[in-house]
């Protein structure tokens, strides 16, 4: 997919902001850890080494992280994703939807919407997981204090963007 993206689109529900995020490309890279031509492969096309544990490396506004024993999920502007050797990984851009959430109800509505434990010790900032997010596999990510991104398949949009602004109602 080439062309202009819009950058994002913003909602405000009762204390959230859900901002659907169309600027963000992602790309979903397999190796083994440990694998020097893996590592070698992973630092010539991004400028560094694979992250090694769950905390993720920002080089030039890419973001990398291991979201597996054997995945690794990179996210930065879209053209510079998309132009990402098609062999180093599964472009996922067009098939997941982000959505960064924050405000001053986003704690609630993420802990309604999923079962993680949300304390800064169990998921600090910067931490990020797979879990089901309003009944939906999704990819949980804690940005800030109160600032989240929830990546889902693209299918899942509409549910999503529903199920926040529903619960942040009833925060």
């Amino acid at each position: 997919m080439t062309g202009e993206r819009p950058a994002e689109t913003t909602r405000r529900s009762d204390g959230v902001d859900i901002r659907e995020r169309m600027d963000i490309g992602l790309l979903l890279i397999r190796g083994r850890f440990g694998d020097r031509g893996f590592e070698e492969r992973f630092a010539a096309i991004f400028g560094a080494a694979p992250p090694a544990g769950r905390e993720p490396l920002s080089k030039d506004g890419v973001e990398m992280r291991r979201i597996g024993r054997t995945e690794w999920l990179v996210a930065g502007p879209f053209d510079v994703v998309e132009d990402v050797d098609a062999d180093a990984g599964v472009l996922l851009t067009d098939g997941r939807v982000i959505f960064d959430v924050s405000g001053e109800a986003s704690m609630d509505v993420i802990a309604r919407s999923c079962a993680l434990r949300l304390d800064e010790e169990s998921f600090p900032i910067g931490l990020g997981t797979r879990t089901r997010f309003a009944g939906i596999g999704a990819y949980v990510e804690r940005r800030a204090a109160r600032a989240f991104r929830i990546i889902v398949d693209r299918s899942y949009a509409a549910h999503i963007r529903a199920w926040i602004a529903r619960a942040a109602g009833d925060a």
